[in-house]
């Protein structure tokens, strides 16, 4: 057992006598929370409810058991559960059988991507996806769940597919106009309370407390809108999805971004914890861990689950210490699947519309599009771009999800070769300053560029122009340095690009020096011969303007540097 990347129990705290008692009433706590979502879930990604606890047993239990966070609660959530639904929406009818098969199918798929990215170690591919992109296709994503339920919430009739925010909302308005007032009554009373008790009194289980009294006055007062009914009592069978060729493609690119979008959820929440608990984060366990859930969902008829924000904090609140809490979560499901599956009959479909509604309106975080804009207007352009392309081809969230990063890959590409190149002169402070930021008076004659970042293929053609631009500019220089400090690397391409501009700069009679390089970019130079194309280094930016100076008989500085102390 040692040398699997699971499985290591030495990871987990000494189970002492109150580690287990807290880690037992911590999990009871995060049972009872997941029933009623776990049913609402299920109805979200257009499954029978009681799938949503079928993902709540057996996939908690393996995520808590190969996965690296204690605290980290797997199981349904909103977000894997609208993308289960927006990927089976051209193949099935929600509900159906078929349906059914092939939410099984996506799951078992997710979960083998999962494990294989996580064995291979290759968590850093969730790195390819921004901030802002995932802020904005996480609020559009939410707005299209929120939309979705919409129906059930008011009493309309359902459209039976995913649709489109703006479809969705004029088609759940227009119905619930012609229905009576008990199912608007209880939908949006019980959203109402939920958001209530979450604003007023955010210790105590919102969620499970208000669909605990929707179910009971639904039973008392005879409900005359639609309820779960009737759900099998037991533990979940065991499935194998299957399927042909055909059908493995067209569901393998939703497979792909349902494990994607599912583990950056994963990712925030285990850094969230681990900053509490200082555990630490090791992405590529946690990816297994997660392919370990997703297998085990698809082998009890649950569907894809993925890491809960609300339940782990609550796990973390609660005084959760090890994963036993999740196994103590995963006993309480046992428990009502076993014995209580009854009392889950009256509940109405409005309250887990509300649910649903609730859990998702923190999703719409439209202050990290605002930041993301102000931080710098490439970024902001993809998260709005995520944002708009997700409400306007919903259910394709696929193709939205796709864009979004293709834009935001492309403008990430675009600021790299075009690279900052810092036209300085000295300040008064005797640093080397951009002059025109800074209101500065540049040398006649000699020129200090400071390139930022890495001088590679996609960068070094933008730095080369930026040196010809200022001659171009200022005809009377003689002498240029590149001050490389913050240089940190340097590929063939932009040696070659040096070595080239070295002997065309010396052509024109214009010296070419370099300054403050990097040991690494140095020892690149000098591998490739370019540091022997240009003999003029200098540890220092002012040394080698002193020196070339003192060599050309250049013209004073504006500012000499500050003595030295």
């Amino acid at each position: 057992m040692a040398g699997l990347p699971f499985l290591r129990p030495s990871r987990w705290p000494r189970l002492t006598a109150a580690v287990v008692r807290g880690d037992v009433v911590a999990g009871a706590t995060v049972g009872l929370l997941v029933v009623p979502q776990g049913l609402a879930y299920a109805t979200l990604a257009g499954l029978p409810p009681i799938h949503g606890l079928y993902c709540a047993l057996l996939p908690t239990v393996a995520g808590a058991l190969c996965g690296w966070s204690h605290q980290l609660h797997t199981g349904p959530v909103a977000m894997s559960a609208i993308l289960v639904a927006t990927t089976l929406a051209p193949l099935a009818e929600p509900g159906s059988a078929r349906w059914v098969e092939l939410a099984l199918l996506l799951t078992l798929l997710v979960g083998l991507v999962r494990l294989a990215l996580g064995l291979v170690r290759a968590s850093a591919l969730v790195r390819l996806v921004s901030h802002p992109v995932l802020a904005g296709f996480t609020a559009g994503a939410a707005l299209v769940i929120a939309a979705t339920q919409l129906p059930a919430l008011l009493g309309a009739p359902a459209a039976g597919q995913v649709a489109g925010l703006p479809r969705a909302a004029w088609q759940a308005l227009a119905g619930a106009a012609s229905h009576g007032w008990p199912v608007p009554a209880m939908g949006l009373g019980c959203l109402a309370a939920i958001l209530a008790l979450r604003r007023w009194a955010p210790r105590l289980p919102g969620t499970l407390l208000v669909v605990a009294a929707a179910t009971l006055a639904s039973w008392l007062t005879g409900y005359a809108g639609p309820v779960v009914g009737a759900v099998p009592a037991g533990l979940p069978p065991l499935t194998w999805p299957g399927g042909d060729a055909g059908t493995i493609a067209q569901l393998l690119p939703g497979a792909l971004l349902v494990a994607l979008i599912g583990f950056m959820e994963v990712l925030t929440v285990a850094k969230a914890c681990a900053a509490r608990t200082r555990q630490g984060v090791d992405l590529d366990r946690e990816l297994v861990g997660q392919g370990c859930a997703a297998l085990a969902a698809a082998c009890t008829a649950g569907f894809v689950p993925s890491g809960s924000l609300s339940r782990s904090a609550l796990n973390l609140a609660s005084g959760a210490r090890t994963a036993l809490s999740s196994l103590a979560a995963a006993a309480v499901v046992a428990l009502v699947l076993v014995a209580a599956t009854p009392l889950i009959a009256p509940l109405p479909l409005a309250a887990l519309a509300a649910a649903v509604v609730a859990a998702v309106l923190p999703l719409v975080d439209l202050g990290a599009l605002r930041r993301a804009w102000r931080a710098q207007r490439d970024d902001g352009l993809a998260g709005a771009a995520a944002f708009a392309l997700v409400l306007a081809l919903a259910p394709r969230l696929v193709e939205a999800f796709l864009a979004a990063v293709a834009l935001a890959l492309a403008l990430s590409l675009r600021r790299t070769m075009r690279p900052r190149v810092a036209d300085c002169a000295r300040h008064p402070d005797g640093r080397w300053r951009d002059w025109r930021r800074h209101g500065l008076l540049p040398a006649a004659d000699l020129a200090v560029l400071r390139p930022d970042g890495r001088l590679t293929f996609a960068a070094a053609a933008g730095v080369e122009e930026a040196v010809l631009a200022v001659l171009a500019e200022r005809p009377g220089v003689r002498a240029v340095v590149l001050a490389c400090e913050g240089v940190n690397e340097i590929d063939a391409t932009g040696s070659e690009m040096l070595r080239t501009l070295a002997r065309q700069l010396g052509e024109a009679g214009v010296v070419l020096a370099l300054s403050a390089l990097k040991a690494p970019a140095e020892e690149v130079l000098a591998r490739t011969g370019a540091l022997a194309a240009i003999p003029l280094v200098f540890p220092s930016t002012d040394e080698a303007a002193s020196a070339l100076a003192s060599r050309l008989d250049l013209a004073p500085f504006p500012w000499e540097p500050a003595p030295w102390p």
